[in-house]
């Protein structure tokens, strides 16, 4: 290497510089990641605001609204006042505001739809909740002459303790579900939903029971050649029944049987046997 190039550790120009370079360097990088992290912990995340209303709007019709403050910081939402109008092609109309729920962060209430256009709209929710301030939500809806209904969908219970879902087939007549009330906590009481709709989504309401195949539920254990009575009694109008008991298992196998009317023969759903309805060994696993 030639004798007029400089090295970087022996050089004493070099080693000047570079003393320097740490000296202001050093102390300029922390004062920029101090700034920005007094920038960021102004942006942190105090609230959500969540809107619940139909996405689909037909004139004339009245339809629910609800608005929710959900507080992310140790600070609680107070009083909440809500103002609501829908915007369509330029013009502005007002909307009845919903009326504030104690002990506040929630408001709701009905609205009528005015004489819109089919076409696409926009809501415009203002949001004024102590001690967060006012927010502006817009929200796109859909103006139509009719609103389609929306057909039911079966839904199946997983978790990382299952690696597929070995639940029998749906019957054509009806369609089943059984899922849990929020999470599923083993070792805690929980409560199982069973609803029972027809392929249209109308509900059915009729008598049922429901078997413990595999788990621990209820001090009832499961057993698949004889599996114990867990539940018997009749869904409501609106197809649904509730079950609580206390979880002892990681994961639970049901059997749900749909039993035709006893005294009325023509009450029993199309395709219903007179032993019942086997329905689908559906499971529920802890999340």
């Amino acid at each position: 290497m030639p004798d007029q190039e400089l090295h970087l550790l022996t050089s004493p120009i070099e080693r000047r510089l570079v003393s320097r370079l740490f000296v202001i360097g050093g102390p300029l990088g922390l004062a920029v990641a101090i700034v920005l992290s007094l920038w960021i912990s102004q942006k942190r995340v105090t609230h959500a605001v969540v809107v619940q209303t139909e996405p689909r709007w037909v004139p004339g019709q009245t339809l629910a609204l609800r608005v929710q403050v959900t507080p992310e910081s140790p600070k609680k939402p107070g009083r909440t006042r809500v103002e609501v109008a829908v915007e369509q092609a330029g013009q502005r109309f007002p909307l009845e505001a919903p009326a504030e729920v104690e002990p506040g962060w929630l408001a709701q209430g009905r609205m009528t739809v005015p004489s819109l256009s089919p076409g696409p709209a926009v809501l415009h929710v203002h949001v004024d909740a102590e001690p967060f301030g006012a927010r502006d939500e817009q929200i796109p809806i859909e103006v139509v002459a009719r609103r389609e209904p929306i057909a039911a969908q079966h839904v199946v219970s997983s978790s990382v303790s299952q690696y597929a879902d070995d639940s029998d087939p749906q019957p054509e007549a009806l369609a089943i579900d059984l899922r849990p009330m929020g999470r599923v906590l083993a070792g805690f009481d929980n409560e199982l939903l069973l609803r029972v709709t027809h392929p249209d989504g109308r509900p059915w309401s009729g008598p049922a029971r429901m078997h413990l195949l595999d788990g621990e539920f209820s001090d009832e254990r499961g057993q698949a050649d004889e599996p114990p009575l867990l539940w018997e009694g009749r869904t409501d109008e609106a197809g649904l029944a509730s079950l609580r008991g206390l979880l002892s298992a990681e994961v639970l196998r049901v059997r749900v049987q749909l039993l035709a009317e006893p005294d009325a023969e023509a009450a029993k759903p199309s395709g219903a046997s007179p032993g019942g309805d086997a329905a689908p060994a559906t499971n529920a696993a802890p999340a």
